[in-house]
């Protein structure tokens, strides 16, 4: 319990749309860190939102708002209306009735992230179930997106977010999935690849890349062609070279400029390593301009 808790010290909030100014239950973070914190709106304010739906710190406001993480309000039949925050990969991090269904009473009590170690709080009907994608009245053909009902505007913005997650991730889903093929089904897995529609050759590269770079290790700010381009390094020389293109916010350019192999002529040969296995490679100097530069 926080200090101002044990107080039961707690102002008039003089945020406008404040649905409880003096219930502290709206007045300390609900992701559980420390006590200052901000009222969410729904949608987001920069977007017309004025409903105040959830009392976060800065950090995790920040997080939802410009960062990789969404959230939205809810309806869950047998419960009420229900806020929630999920993750890059549409995982629910936390989990709250603010409108339970008549006959209950205040805010419904979750362990907050601080206390369950980041672990999901998820309602016990509905542990571990993300808002569904694509929610009803939404249906995906290879050609198009169609919209066959009206959708409120924070559905809409989930829609959105989904398809940024998916453009973001699907060679690392790719990758993944073929690693567990290849781990699980041995060599029945090569049919797998060649029955998908992709080219062999992008399917093989985000295998390999999903490989060498084990998704404990992974940056969820950096893209995948980053993480490209220091697959080949040992983990150390991995992390430092991730850790650099994070705080100097690198091009997928500049990062290769910095770890490009070394090579050098002899005997009018170009003597360079394959990015991919390692393999040296003599390389007439005739042929140097004729080769291909991998795409961002």
């Amino acid at each position: 319990m926080t200090r101002r808790a044990e107080l039961g010290y707690f102002p008039l909030c003089t945020v406008a749309g404040c649905p409880k100014p003096r219930d502290p239950d709206w007045h300390i973070p609900w992701c559980g860190h420390g006590e200052r914190g901000m009222h969410q709106h729904t949608p987001k304010r920069s977007l017309g939102g004025k409903e105040i739906v959830a009392f976060l710190c800065p950090a995790c406001t920040d997080k939802v708002d410009s960062g990789p993480w969404g959230d939205g309000v809810f309806d869950i039949p047998g419960i009420g209306r229900v806020y929630r925050i999920w993750d890059l990969y549409n995982k629910i991090i936390l989990e709250r009735v603010i409108l339970p269904l008549v006959g209950g009473e205040g805010v419904a009590a979750v362990p907050s992230l601080a206390e369950s170690d980041g672990t999901p709080t998820t309602l016990e009907d509905n542990r571990g179930k993300a808002p569904p994608f694509p929610p009803s009245g939404v249906h995906l053909t290879p050609t198009s997106l169609e919209f066959t009902r009206d959708l409120n505007i924070e559905e809409w913005i989930a829609i959105g977010n989904d398809l940024a997650l998916i453009h973001k991730a699907q060679r690392w889903w790719w990758g993944d999935w073929l690693a567990h093929g290849e781990h699980a089904y041995g060599e029945m897995y090569s049919q797998a690849m060649g029955e998908s529609g992709l080219e062999y050759g992008s399917l093989a590269n985000a295998v390999w890349v999903s490989r060498q770079i084990p998704s404990s290790r992974r940056r969820e700010n950096l893209s995948w062609s980053i993480h490209r381009e220091v697959a080949h390094l040992p983990p150390e020389e991995q992390d430092k070279h991730l850790d650099m293109a994070e705080q100097e916010s690198l091009t997928v350019k500049g990062l290769r400029a910095l770890v490009k192999p070394k090579a050098l002529c002899v005997e009018h040969q170009w003597i360079t390593k394959c990015r991919l296995c390692g393999q040296q490679l003599a390389l007439p100097l005739e042929n140097i301009a004729s080769i291909p530069s991998e795409e961002n």
